[in-house]
């Protein structure tokens, strides 16, 4: 199987550059997700849509705003942390210190699910780390991410890859599930019975 880059399966780009600190808006606004918003619960980041600082943008030009279904990357620092966005609210951007990942349109294969799972994997993490820049923080920038090595998905195997990849996935889920429930079990029935 030949190799492509990110590039060919996924649109990537940049948040949106703020210089200083996010201004708060009077009214409502444009939501946005900065680093310090990401929290980290059981091993996954998350970000709470409620708690983001909402501005107002004077610009003429078009405003991408995130939609259910992308993929933002913490592009500073260690952790390059990957969320998947659903039940996105409207007017919803992050800033230049995140990337943002969307499958090729092109490709009915390639699913955000898919991409999450490839830019999770062990392979794609070590890529990253060995090729992010910086001396003293590291970052991540769009056209190194672009390059990123893939398999080729467009015929047979690519998508039977794909499917294998999804699938080990599902299942990882859900016995990492069934070992939350088994914990919960556990921590219930301890204090049930120091209580007596």
């Amino acid at each position: 199987m030949k190799n492509e880059q990110l590039s060919q399966y996924a649109d990537i780009s940049t948040g949106r550059s703020f210089r200083g600190a996010i201004k708060k808006a009077d009214k409502e606004g444009y939501k946005v997700i900065q680093i310090g918003d990401v929290r980290l619960e059981k091993g996954k980041a998350t970000v709470d849509f409620e708690q983001l600082t909402q501005t107002d943008l004077n610009t003429t030009r078009k405003v991408d705003c995130l939609s259910d279904g992308d993929l933002i990357m913490i592009a500073k620092g260690k952790e390059k942390h990957l969320i998947l966005l659903n039940n996105v609210p409207e007017n919803l951007i992050c800033t230049q210190h995140f990337l943002v990942i969307k499958p090729n349109l092109q490709f009915a294969n390639i699913t955000s699910n898919f991409l999450k799972a490839y830019l999770e994997s062990e392979f794609a993490r070590e890529w990253l780390n060995a090729n992010s820049g910086g001396n003293y923080q590291s970052t991540l920038s769009k056209a190194t991410i672009e390059q990123l090595p893939i398999p080729d998905l467009s015929n047979e195997n690519g998508t039977n890859f794909i499917e294998y990849i999804l699938s080990v996935n599902e299942e990882l889920e859900k016995y990492h599930q069934l070992i939350e429930a088994r914990k919960n079990q556990v921590a219930g029935l301890i204090s049930e019975m120091v209580k007596q």
